[in-house]
């Protein structure tokens, strides 16, 4: 992250169990497992960047999220792990839904971008 100047990076595959922070000298990161070590969403943030951080969202082994207060407009910060092709519709349903609503309460913003991904997503199937 330091060579390439990434502040802010989204992981899938963290295989972490439950929900919470850890920090180093240069980065926090904030992550979001399950019960089991499997699966898993993180958001590694450079310490220049967490002190913009004014919410944390850990959904839950496939979505975690980040409210940075900036200028000019506040940023939601999504990672999702999306379910592979060998899930139920229903599994995908779900993460959808999640997103949505995560999208409406903290996102506050129009959700078209999202539904144009779920439509490229069932296109390319």
């Amino acid at each position: 992250m330091q060579k390439n100047e990434v502040s802010v990076l989204g992981v899938s595959e963290v295989r972490w169990k439950g929900q919470g922070e850890i920090r180093s000298d240069d980065y926090t990161v904030y992550y979001s497992g399950g019960e089991w070590a499997e699966r898993g969403v993180a958001i590694v943030v450079h310490k220049s960047v967490v002190r913009s951080v004014v919410k944390k969202i850990a959904c839950n082994d496939r979505i975690i999220a980040l409210k940075l207060k900036v200028e000019p407009v506040d940023i939601l910060i999504m990672q999702v792990y999306m379910p592979t092709s060998e899930y139920e519709n229903d599994e995908v349903e779900k993460v959808y839904d999640t997103t949505e609503e995560v999208l409406q309460e903290d996102g506050r913003g129009d959700t078209k971008q999202h539904h144009i991904r779920r439509l490229e997503y069932h296109c390319w199937r």
